[in-house]
């Protein structure tokens, strides 16, 4: 099942009186939507129940959105902010950022789906939707969350001799530098609407590991043409998005979750090479909610 409500995210309908409600709002892309699993399945869904376990009356509003980056995340808080007004904004963002390394015209145009906003009526989006119940009946078994997956049939081996794909280090410098100055901007807009920004770093299955080094996963926004790379050397590029990220939570004293080193590597957790599945979306959860009822938080 996935619901939306009159404002277009998943979770129920913003509290009218958040006086005495913790009310929160969380911001990313598809590892935040938890598209594939069922409203109640979501993490952000989990830690509203989580809080309100721990006699805190809880709203988390659910705003993630496939392939939107943090260019996308500042048009979609200045819909959201002012409708919500909530206590505070979680992000779980960078993912989607790296794909501006490999693909130019994205990088310097701008991807579609950072655009759209809090819009859910996009064509694709649209025919997407409409599409999904048949290819279900078609193939159930590619849309299972929970399933193991021993054959890895979403790992491709590299041709021998191809264990990366360096970027350029100009367009990296570049691009961290933008990134950098998107999560100022996303700050200093949610303390701009009285609330409390809350940014989480990246997990993945990707490591350095030698496996890793000879296999990549999907890779659908890394890989560009003939261009490949392996999970190593996404891995990599991640890694550096994260640093840049605490880096800059660091010096302007914003609260961080280093989310990626509390969810361990392993396909107990994902079902692909960066999605949360039931059992990750649980421990997630977990993690976000035990941040959260740390007394330092102040909510």
């Amino acid at each position: 099942m996935y619901s939306t409500n009159r404002l277009g995210i998943r979770g129920a309908e913003p509290p009218s009186n958040r006086d005495n409600i913790l009310s929160l709002l969380a911001v990313g892309g598809s590892t935040t939507q938890c598209y594939w699993l069922d409203d109640q399945q979501a993490w952000p869904y989990l830690v509203q129940q989580k809080l309100t376990r721990a006699d805190h009356r809880a709203w988390v509003g659910n705003a993630g959105m496939s392939g939107q980056s943090s260019r996308g995340h500042f048009f979609l808080l200045n819909e959201l902010l002012p409708a919500i007004r909530p206590r505070a904004v979680l992000f779980l963002v960078g993912m989607n950022d790296i794909k501006f390394l490999a693909r130019q015209p994205e990088r310097n145009q701008g991807d579609s789906r950072d655009l759209y906003a809090t819009s859910r009526s996009s064509l694709g989006n649209s025919l997407f939707r409409f599409l999904m119940p048949a290819m279900i009946l078609f193939d159930p078994e590619s849309f299972r969350t929970d399933r193991n997956l021993p054959s890895k049939p979403y790992h491709h081996e590299l041709p021998r001799g191809l264990v990366a794909n360096d970027i350029d280090s100009e367009i990296l410098s570049n691009a961290l530098h933008e990134y950098q100055e998107n999560l100022r901007n996303l700050s200093q807009t949610v303390k701009a609407n009285s609330a409390k920004p809350i940014f989480m770093t990246q997990p993945s299955l990707y490591s350095a590991s030698s496996y890793w080094e000879h296999h990549a996963g999907p890779g659908f926004f890394m890989d560009h043409q003939d261009r490949r790379f392996s999970g190593a050397a996404f891995w990599k590029y991640l890694d550096l998005y994260n640093q840049a990220l605490l880096q800059v939570c660091h010096t302007e004293a914003i609260q961080c979750l280093d989310l990626e080193k509390e969810i361990p590597k392993s396909e107990d957790y994902f079902y692909d090479d960066q999605h949360f599945n039931i059992a990750g979306s649980e421990l997630v959860s977990d993690t976000i909610t035990q941040f959260l009822l740390n007394p330092k938080q102040h909510l």
